[in-house]
């Protein structure tokens, strides 16, 4: 798809050529959708299908603009006929409604042979989504045409390796026997989390046993805890009992965990959302909820009554994504279970009946698994890659694969079957990823394997490869594979006992880190029952190395420095120093920079001892940050004494990307010396990690965090929209002013719903200390098209702010919005001020306050409804430039958008900006004409020239150059001395092109008022238009006296006179009008 600009504007010129004639024949095929037939036909009807054809005429041809383009013929009845448009196909639409339910049939026919397809029904709502389902069905019944199986596909994904329960010890569960894997779900780092009923086991790429989050609730309360597991990308795992009802929620280094009622007992499914949220649906009862926290939200994912949910996926950015069996397309849902996304794949009916399973990619593309087939969509719901059946060197279809889990940065997809007892693991080679250079010697292995399956040297091959790789498990399968080809091969029965001691070592390991843990927290008793298991582990693994002397002597130095560290840690040790922490229980990613430089607490130590304490340092450590930091040492600390010593961290970058509110252990590390012995503490403390969308509002400045001018998706539509309408600027404000309006129209237009945050309304957490509130992202609010104020306001900075329109933030109680600089110098400020109108002045120049919440009613709406609230509320208002607070609080960088968002009708906008135009016209000329031709009707002559002379500014703004000098004439043959009218008849002049006029005007203009600033910003431009250097560089530095600000936006025009700069053209030209 181009969807770059260039692109975009490529297909809007062959649009237009095609209207008017001049194109023959579209590069893609054209659809023409024929005004639909309805029943009954009525205008209400009519004026709903007619604005959604309209809109999904434009969705599909900016979704699928490399196949095809889509018009409405409706839309093209405007003057004249279609002037000889000639589609490849058509679209006659039969439409339907009653109170039960509205229909739509769509039935494409080819041109050129009258061939139809078979029709697309759509059963549902004619409401906010129509448009969208309509353009996604038209893409589904184009390809119907050519068939699913022409599609051009990569190559389908291969066989790499695969996991048994067998390979997971219990011993440390009281048992022996292998476990059932029952699902299975990845981390962020790409560890394996596998449900298995009684347990959950994470394991690394490599299936090293990393622990069981949760074990304890097996060993020590007797749940089967795991039948279903998710995690988040924060790693926090929901696990789920067979039964639905209980959920555990299992966070990564905390061994309490929290149990939670879903309210579902029959069997569900489930899944884990980024935001640290559950969602757990019962297909049976069409019940579908949300747990958050200790809160239980039902959600309503069901587009129709006929529809039900058994199929869910957790997609990006928090968002739901079902599969509707209906309508065989796939449904995206906000956390909160507001629907706003609608893809429809494109494979056959017969897959699509099969449908069992769904997993996302954070690029929008998304995996499905059907009875019949795997398949990899992006995220138009066209097939990246399709497999028909399992990879060999397995065999059979996907009827025995119940689930799946995908790895998108690692390229691997995981196939869960419960009957075999077994997770195959597949290597999807259509990323951009690298091929690690061990599952490239695997896959060339198992081709091997492929041509001959007894070739017992390829799996010898593949078990030293595993060997080599630290992966004993692996290696293990592969050597019992060999003895299964070959049981009397000594060397293999030799390299098995081998491995499965390594193996044992690994899990002593594992039970010796636990045994030092529950030492330090509880003491050796406590500690005693792990410490056993360890050491009957280390005991078994030395057995199978007999023959491995050097394998033997580490695994045997490992179990004795155990030893010793059990015995040293279960002797008495001094009392530790008393230990405080304050102020540090909450962490927000956006103020990664801000804690670059100020402490996040304290900590309070206090010398119990009864000696000094001397260099104490302490240093910190938490999960998300780079490394540990350590305080500045405190030289002494007498007996009784305290010392209260400032927390300082350093966040790593990848907190950034949190989602969800996560409780992480703060370690802090104690050193200090008594006498000549060193000595060392430590204590933990829970912090809790907010999500990056949270925030205090104690400082307003950081909203700036979340305005995100660089998101791509945003400058696009910033662009889109300022591109795609002829916006002629009537003069009477600023270019950059007039681009302002037209987003602001254009949001406006798209439409984005006012709605509060019920769980933190901005009128109660504004200016709150210790209220949490969270913020959307900008291409968020674009995405659900509702937000609250604070949403709205980071929505249009970030599009001003695309369009190089400088912002700020701006609040009054209870209330946040925002202006931006319209360019235009101080003195200029009268032309915008009126009846309900006001500005703010900042760095010299003329800001607009715009309130963000009401754009639908229009620009001039906006702007009177916050210069009300600039008026009613004066001093309180806060005015916050954005460049200053992003040095603060930088825009939170944000991954590539994995949707997309398509701007509004360019007519449509036209429509709304049309009258924003009028409006315009009529409060700054109109209005502004009659009321100073009333004034001046009724006062003394030199007052009449000075009320004359601001009518003409008006007129020479609007454009009616004429009139404008006529005025200003007039006003010096009553008052000659008038420097203003000579400063605004030298840009009337400048307007024309006079520059000798405009010259001569402005310098009598600066003998009558020599600190005119308009004068001599009149004098730079038309000396430097002239090509008159030295008189260019002696007006601004004349002008620099008077206004700095001023001159430095000047200071390109001597450049550009001297030959130095190609010309001045980026910068627009300042006009500065005097009234008085």
């Amino acid at each position: 798809m181009n969807s770059t600009p260039a692109g975009r504007w490529a297909r809007a010129i062959v649009v237009v050529g095609f209207l008017f004639g001049s194109v023959p024949l579209f590069a893609v095929d054209l659809i023409l959708i024929n005004e639909p037939m309805v029943y009954p036909d009525t205008p209400a009807a009519r004026k709903i299908l007619d604005a959604a054809f309209m809109r999904a005429a434009a969705e599909a041809s900016e979704l699928f603009a490399d196949v095809l383009t889509v018009m409405y013929a409706r839309a093209l009845r405007a003057p004249g006929d279609r002037s000889g448009a000639r589609p490849t196909y058509t679209i006659d639409v039969v439409a339907s409604e009653s109170d039960d339910n509205r229909v739509l049939v769509l039935t494409m026919k080819r041109v050129r042979d009258g061939h139809a397809t078979q029709p697309a029904n759509y059963l549902g709502p004619w409401g906010e989504h129509l448009a969208r389902d309509i353009a996604h069905s038209i893409r589904y019944v184009y390809q119907s045409f050519s068939g699913f199986d022409a599609l051009p596909l990569a190559e389908p994904p291969e066989y790499l390796d695969e996991f048994t329960g067998r390979m997971i010890s219990t011993v440390d569960l009281g048992f022996s026997a292998p476990i059932t894997p029952t699902s299975l779900a990845i981390t962020a780092n790409g560890n394996i989390v596998v449900g298995a009923s009684i347990v959950a086991v994470e394991l690394d790429r490599l299936y090293r046993e990393i622990g069981k989050p949760g074990r304890e609730i097996y060993t020590d309360d007797r749940v089967q805890y795991a039948y279903d597991v998710g995690v988040t990308a924060a790693g926090t795992i929901f696990a789920r009992t067979a039964s639905g009802g209980q959920v555990y929620v299992i966070r990564p280094g905390f061994t309490r965990h929290q149990r939670l009622q879903t309210g579902i007992t029959a069997p569900a499914i489930s899944v884990a959302l980024s935001d640290g949220s559950l969602v757990v649906s019962d297909a049976t009862s069409r019940r579908v909820v949300r747990i958050e926290g200790r809160v239980t939200q039902p959600l309503d994912l069901f587009p129709t009554e006929y529809s039900y949910v058994y199929v869910l996926a957790a997609g990006p950015e928090a968002t739901i994504w079902t599969w509707d069996p209906i309508a065989g397309s796939v449904l995206v849902y906000t956390a909160d279970g507001v629907r706003i996304d609608t893809i429809v794949p494109l494979m056959s009916p017969d897959d699509r009946a099969g449908v069992r399973a769904m997993r996302t990619l954070p690029n929008g593309d998304f995996v499905v698994l059907s009875m019949n087939a795997l398949y990899r969509f992006n995220r138009r719901g066209e097939p990246i890659w399709r497999l028909d059946g399992l990879p060999s060197p397995l065999s059979g279809n996907f009827m025995m694969v119940q689930n799946l889990a995908v790895d998108a940065e690692r390229g691997y997809i995981y196939l869960l079957s419960v009957s075999d007892q077994k997770v195959y693991r597949l290597v999807d080679r259509s990323g951009s990823h690298e091929l690690p250079d061990l599952d490239r010697a695997v896959l060339e292995l198992n081709r091997r394997i492929v041509a001959d399956p007894n070739d017992a040297d390829a799996y010898t091959a593949l078990a030293r490869l595993y060997e080599r790789a630290d992966a004993p498990t692996l290696a293990a399968e592969m050597w019992r594979t060999v003895l299964d080809i070959d049981p009397f091969d000594s060397a293999a029965d030799a390299a098995l006992a081998r491995t499965e001691g390594l193996i044992l070592a690994a899990q002593a390991r594992q039970g010796r880190d636990r045994t030092i843990e529950v030492l330090a927290a509880l003491g050796p008793e406590s500690a005693r029952p792990t410490y056993t298991v360890a050491v009957g582990l280390y005991e078994q693994s030395l057995a199978k190395l007999a023959r491995d002397a050097t394998a033997r002597d580490k695994v045997r130095s490992e179990l004795e420095a155990f030893r010793r560290s059990f015995d040293e840690f279960s002797a008495p040790r001094p009392r530790p120093p008393s230990v405080r922490v304050a102020g540090f229980s909450d962490v927000f990613p956006s103020l990664i920079r801000y804690y670059g430089i100020n402490p996040v607490g304290s900590l309070t130590v206090t010398n119990v001892q009864a000696e000094p304490m001397h260099d104490i340092v302490v240093s910190v450590a938490l999960r998300f940050s780079d490394f540990p930091t350590e305080s500045d040492p405190v030289p002494r600390l007498d007996p009784g004494q305290s010392a209260e010593i400032p927390i300082h961290l350093v966040l790593a970058p990848e907190v950034l990307g949190l989602e969800e509110d996560i409780p992480v252990l703060a370690r802090f590390e104690l050193a200090y010396r008594i006498g000549e012995q060193r000595e060392s503490t430590a204590v933990t403390h829970t912090v809790m990690m907010r999500r990056n969308t949270a925030l205090f509002w104690d400082d307003s400045g950081k909203l700036a965090s979340f305005i995100t001018p660089n998101d791509d998706l945003i400058s696009r539509f910033a662009l889109d929209v300022t591109r795609g309408v002829n916006a002629e600027n009537p003069a009477l404000m600023s270019d950059r002013a007039w681009r302002a309006a037209l987003i602001a129209d254009a949001v406006g237009a798209y439409g984005i719903r006012y709605i509060e945050d019920p769980n933190s309304p901005f009128t109660e957490v504004f200016g709150a200390t210790g209220v949490l509130d969270t913020v959307r992202f900008p291409r968020t609010t674009l995405r659900v098209r509702s937000g609250d104020c604070d949403d709205t306001t980071a929505l249009l900075a970030s599009l001003f702010e695309a369009a190089a329109i400088k912002t700020a933030i701006m609040t009054s109680p209870g209330h946040v919005f925002l202006a931006f600089d319209t360019g235009e110098p101080a003195s200029n400020r009268w032309l915008y001020e009126g009846p309900g109108r006001s500005v703010v002045v900042h760095d010299g120049t003329v800001w607009l306050p715009i309130e963000t919440t009401i754009l639908e009613r229009g620009f001039v709406a906006a702007w009177e409804e916050a210069s009300r609230l600039v008026v009613t509320h004066g001093d309180t208002v806060e005015f916050l430039p954005l460049d200053r607070q992003h040095l603060v609080y930088p825009p939170i960088p944000l991954p590539a958008a994995s949707f997309d968002v398509v701007p509004p009708v360019p007519q449509v906008v036209a429509n709304v900006h049309g009258e924003t135009r009028s409006r315009v016209a009529d409060v700054l000329y109109a209005a502004a004409i009659a009321e100073l031709e009333r004034r001046r009707a009724s006062v003394e002559p030199r007052e009449a020239a000075r009320l004359g002379n601001q009518a003409g500014v008006i007129h020479a703004r609007y454009g009616d150059l004429s009139a404008a000098e006529r005025v200003f004439i007039e006003a010096l043959s009553v008052v000659p001395e008038f420097a203003p009218a000579y400063v605004n008849l030298a840009n009337v002049y400048r307007l024309r092109g006079e520059v000798g006029k405009a010259i001569a005007a402005a310098e009598t203009a600066i003998e009558l008022r020599p600190r005119s600033t308009a004068a001599y910003i009149a004098l730079a431009h038309a000396a430097s238009t002239a090509g008159h250097a030295a008189r260019t560089r002696a007006a601004i530095a004349d002008l620099r006296l008077i206004d700095e600000s001023q001159a430095e936006r000047l200071s390109y025009l001597v450049g550009a006179t001297d030959g130095t700069r190609a010309s001045g053209a980026e910068q627009p030209e300042l006009y500065a009008w005097e009234h008085e």
